[in-house]
């Protein structure tokens, strides 16, 4: 799955500032696998609760792994974990859910080299070829800001995405099943040109 760290909202990105900071430095993370298990305080689960539009963020755990692919570009795989209640859309009852996932994602400084996806576009245009609409993920790099990479942030991104964004309880489902049911079948508008064009054929 593919998503980029920079496209947030508009306000959510000039302000600089995310809910569920855990920064670890490049210059740390090297050939050797570094392994990391991470979980939000108390206050950034507020704020990430605030964020994500949910009643209760219970709990949530990132396992990590990092590893340096070359000078330049860091590798992070993660999985997560995570307890969250939210509100049914119909009903406004509390729906509790566990969710999980797995996510892989790659970060550069982009003051040591050409980006890959500025090198391919200066390339591509070189060569007459239409700009792709879209690259891989390991081409295009998330940028290291400052040094550091915001593991907080990358598990707050994914952890959005796991998020069902019209949740409905069981009960709600019931009832909009019920109701669908217990609607008269529309009619097809074309039903009767069809009659009528048959009556015509054989008069």
């Amino acid at each position: 799955m593919r998503i980029k760290i920079m496209a947030e909202s508009a306000d959510h990105k000039h302000s600089n500032v995310s809910e569920w900071c855990y920064f670890i430095k490049a210059e740390d993370v090297q050939d050797k696998e570094l392994r990391l298990t991470i979980s939000p305080e108390e206050e950034e689960k507020r704020h990430l609760e605030r964020r994500l539009e949910i009643e209760e963020l219970k709990s949530v755990t990132a396992k990590l792994v990092l590893k340096r692919l070359n000078k330049r570009v860091v590798k992070v795989t993660g999985e997560f974990k995570a307890d969250i209640v939210q509100n049914c859309v119909v009903s406004l009852q509390p729906i509790k859910s566990k969710l999980e996932d797995s996510f892989e994602a790659w970060y550069a400084d982009p003051e040591q080299a050409v980006s890959f996806a500025r090198a391919r576009h200066e390339r591509d245009k070189d060569r007459g070829v239409e700009e792709r609409p879209m690259l891989e993920e390991h081409e295009d790099p998330e940028p290291i800001v400052d040094g550091r990479i915001n593991l907080g942030e990358l598990v707050t991104q994914y952890l959005s995405l796991a998020i069902e964004p019209y949740p409905r309880s069981e009960e709600a489902k019931k009832i909009l099943e019920e109701n669908n049911n217990s609607m008269p079948a529309r009619e097809n508008p074309f039903a009767a040109l069809k009659t009528l064009k048959d009556e015509k054929s054989n008069s």
